[in-house]
């Protein structure tokens, strides 16, 4: 048994009766909220389980920001946008000038 068992809370039954009436599945609150077990055992865990749980973590969040619609724009892909934007201002302003 692990050293983090006692930092994991039980399930409460909230949680046991939802998923069990047929609501529907919630893949983000229940992201975030493995995010949350993961954080509490990343606090209490040895040595050897950090790498394990912060790449558990890392997979966490890339699926919170997935699934809450937030995706990351590299710079490239901004400069890319403003140059464009830029263009497509510049006929319009030579034209009123």
């Amino acid at each position: 048994m692990s050293a983090i068992a006692p930092a994991v809370p039980a399930p409460t039954a909230e949680v046991a009766s939802g998923s069990s009436s047929g609501d529907e599945y919630d893949q983000l609150t229940d992201a975030k909220e493995n995010l949350r077990l993961v954080k509490a055992a990343l606090e209490e865990a040895v040595p050897r389980e950090v790498s394990a749980l912060s790449k558990r973590r890392q997979e966490l969040v890339a699926l919170i920001s997935e699934l809450g619609g937030k995706k990351e724009v590299s710079i490239a892909d901004q400069l890319a946008e403003r140059r464009a934007a830029r263009r497509r201002a510049e006929p319009e302003a030579s034209a009123t000038s």
